[in-house]
């Protein structure tokens, strides 16, 4: 949801809320209940470079995207000792239906701001969350991974 915060409609402002935070929010809740009972677990969260830098007439996005970037690092203190481990992925511009809405001058834009050129695709993600999940990464916690293609570098 995008748009000016000053000309926002509230109802829009608490939707953004309510999916982004909120939702995933009582969702990673109900999954640490169960993993709390087996004293090992490992929660991703998928927030954006938004919430990282904020761009102009994105502002209560990306509040909602930080929002789960806060979450990440509390909770990576809080449920670290019970070898519970919290990240958070953050993608940059990727090809899905959240772009389809930029016109052609906006997307020509971010690629050439780009450093590899390109938007990237959600392939690009699923590698990250593979090995955010594989013991190859058994010591990380509280960490968000820009995936991005180097454009908040």
């Amino acid at each position: 949801m995008d748009g000016v915060l000053a000309t926002m409609q509230p109802a829009d402002v608490e939707r953004v809320i309510m999916i982004n935070l909120t939702g995933t929010l009582l969702l990673t809740r109900l999954a640490v209940r169960l993993m709390l009972v087996r004293s090992r677990g490992n929660v991703i969260s998928i927030s954006s470079i938004i919430g990282l830098r904020g761009y102009a007439g994105l502002a209560a996005y990306s509040a909602t995207k930080a929002g789960l970037d806060g979450m990440t690092r509390g909770l990576a203190r809080e449920l670290g000792p019970r070898n519970i481990r919290v990240n958070s992925i953050a993608p940059g511009y990727l090809e899905t239906d959240m772009s389809h809405g930029l016109d052609m001058a906006q997307r020509d834009q971010i690629v050439r701001r780009t450093p590899l050129g390109r938007l990237g695709v959600p392939s690009d993600v699923v590698g990250a969350v593979h090995f955010l999940l594989s013991p190859d990464s058994a010591f990380i916690t509280g960490q968000v991974l820009v995936i991005d293609g180097g454009i908040t570098c």
